[in-house]
Parts: C-alpha cells; structure tokens; sequence
C-alpha cells in the first residue's frame, strides 16, 4: 500500500490516490505503462478512466499546470502549524499514457485497464514548494499529471535547501537526512504530505513530516 492510501488509512492525511509508473496493491493489480504518445497542445483528449471515459482539454491541463496554490500545514510530531505555498511553472508538453493491469487479478491484456490502470496525462513542470517556518524552501522540476480533474504532482528532493530536519521531525528514525518526498493534490482542494525516505527502502510506506488540510483540535 502506497502514497494517498497509506497516508490516509494509517495517518489520516487528506487526498486521493497519486499516481505512479506501477501502482496499486502488490501482485493483485499491477499497472504497467504500454504506450506514450505526444498530444498537440489545442487537442482534446479521451482517457479512459475508473467510471468511464474522461474528455480532458490539453490547453486547460497545461493552464492548471501554472498556478501557485497555499494552505496551513500540520508537522505531525510537534504538532507545529506553517504555510505551505507551492507555485507550479513552465508546463511542457503534453503525453498521454496509457496502461495495463499485469497483475494477477488481471483477466488478460487490456481486460481491466479502464478500471484498474486509468490513462492519464503527464507534462513536464518546475515546482516550488516553501513553507513559511522555513522548513522548505525547495526547487525541482517534475511532472504534472491528471487522470481528467485533479492535478497530481509528486516530487523527490534532495539535498534540502529548507531548515527541515528530517531525523528529528520523522518518526523513524531509520531515515535519510537530506531528503523528502512530496505529493500535491491540486483541483477545488490544495491537498498533498511530505513523508521522508527510509533508508532501508525508500519505496516503503513511512509516518509522513506534515500533512493537509488538517482538523484542529481546540484546546478544552
């Protein structure tokens, strides 16, 4: 169990499922990317996705792509609340990508796709992300991704330029000290984590630094 799932079932972080180049749980649903084609920037494109097809217009993807979005954020081990300001620029050009479910619930190529492995299409993107305790004060650049609503963007980024520190935020202690991983959901919610990586197996699912939204609790 991986990213959105995971934070949501075990932590109780906010937001949907990001996606990845193999999702989805372990043996029963793998999805395997089987073809990417370059999209024109004025097409308009069906995906086929988890309740059905999904026209998305590749102007408004790319525009959604170039937007700054803010909310509070929550570091979970000290309870502290910042801002978390994240400015998406620069979008590329567009690829639509297509999967296969090649796992063992699959019934044969292409038989589940739609409902396991929807399309999606990604763009290439700069991300900013700050956070206003100075946490964060990080630059990448990455890839968008929708699979027809929401923007997804995921980001590894080493070597912090923030004031973050990562072991004594984390609650394993197991973990690397000059990385992070973060995920933003972005649509008519700004939502998204920031998890560290463990050493051991950066792919392993680890207690996330932060999160939002988030409930306050008031004090009695």
């Amino acid at each position: 169990m991986r990213g959105w799932m995971a934070c949501a079932l075990v932590w109780g972080c906010s937001g949907p499922e990001p996606l990845r180049g193999q999702f989805g749980e372990e043996e029963q649903i793998r999805c395997e990317e089987t073809s990417r084609t370059p999209v024109a920037d004025d097409a308009v494109i069906t995906l086929a996705g988890y309740d059905g097809d999904v026209d998305v217009d590749i102007a408004v993807f790319r525009a959604s792509a170039a937007q700054v979005a803010t909310h509070p954020i929550h570091w979970m081990k000290t309870g502290e609340i910042a801002e978390i300001t994240a400015t998406l620029s620069r979008p590329g050009s567009a690829d639509h990508v297509v999967y296969d479910n090649v796992g063992s619930q699959s019934e044969g190529p292409g038989t589940d796709a739609a409902i396991f492995c929807p399309d999606r299409l990604e763009l290439p993107v700069s991300l900013v992300v700050v956070t206003s305790d100075g946490r964060l004060d990080e630059s990448v650049e990455t890839v968008a991704e929708t699979l027809g609503e929401q923007l997804y963007v995921e980001a590894e980024i080493s070597q912090l330029a923030g004031s973050l520190d990562v072991v004594a935020l984390s609650e394993d202690p197991e973990v690397r000290a000059d990385e992070v991983r973060v995920h933003l959901s972005l649509g008519e919610v700004f939502s998204g984590y920031v998890e560290p990586l463990l050493l051991s197996d950066p792919e392993e699912d680890v207690a996330p630094l932060a999160h939002w939204p988030f409930e306050e609790v008031e004090a009695e």
